[in-house]
């Protein structure tokens, strides 16, 4: 069982944000710049924390190098995915 969400990054940004999701896909601001997958280890960080799943249920399936990012999430059905999203505030890490 796996749930899949669409991600768009902005590196470099002044703080670590998942913002609500209002539609489609869901923004993630990271002060980590693009390089050498700093970038992506941060995303997955923060998804781990805003999702409450271990990091390493976290897998980047599409998008390593791109800003539009496709999540796979293990142990986690689409439903459950969707609820913790839909019920998401800004969600801010340091």
């Amino acid at each position: 069982m796996s749930a899949l969400i669409e991600i768009v990054v902005t590196p470099n940004a002044s703080q670590n944000i998942v913002l609500p999701l209002t539609q489609p896909p869901l923004r993630v601001r990271l002060t980590s710049s693009p390089v050498e997958s700093k970038a992506n280890s941060a995303l997955v960080k923060i998804l781990s924390k805003t999702l409450s799943v271990p990091q390493k249920f976290i897998r980047i399936r599409h998008g390593k190098t791109s800003k539009r990012k496709l999540i796979e999430i293990d142990h986690m059905d689409q439903e459950l995915l969707e609820n913790r999203l839909r019920n998401l505030k800004n969600f801010s890490s340091k």
